[in-house]
């Protein structure tokens, strides 16, 4: 736990990078849910339409990130909370999907959406402790 404390420490003085590992993450995503339609489809348990609808929103995220990233100069905690918010989504339609398809996945795709959704909800309580503190010290 000190450890995210001190990297939410030093995103807080660097907010811009928040964004590009938000963005590298959604690019991981998206490239290993293509590697897994390409090479599993339906082996995976998870209809392709559930799996190409993650694809979809984590290539939107990704390049949300990435253009926040090269191009936000100011007011970039909206931003990074509204990035967060959504995260929060994609982790419970991520969830959701996994209860939903539970019965028929095999024990690795059930391993790594828990892991995916464990590394979401970990960028989401930093994205926005990062946001948070911003605001808060605005407010002073």
């Amino acid at each position: 736990m000190i450890a995210i404390k001190k990297a939410i420490q030093y995103l807080i003085k660097n907010p811009s990078t928040m964004f590009l590992i938000d963005g590298i993450g959604a690019l991981l995503t998206t490239l290993s849910l293509c590697l897994i339609m390409l090479n599993f489809g339906s082996q995976f348990g998870m209809s392709l339409y559930a799996l190409s609808l993650l694809t979809i929103i984590a290539t939107l995220f990704c390049s949300y990130s990435i253009l926040c990233f090269l191009f936000l100069k100011e007011s970039w905690y909206i931003y990074l909370t509204l990035i967060g918010l959504a995260n929060s989504l994609y982790g419970v339609l991520s969830c959701s999907f996994m209860i939903y398809f539970f019965s028929t996945m095999p024990a690795w795709g059930i391993l790594y959406f828990s892991v995916e959704l464990l590394l979401i909800l970990l960028l989401v309580y930093i994205e926005i402790s990062i946001a948070k503190d911003f605001y808060f010290k605005q407010q002073i």
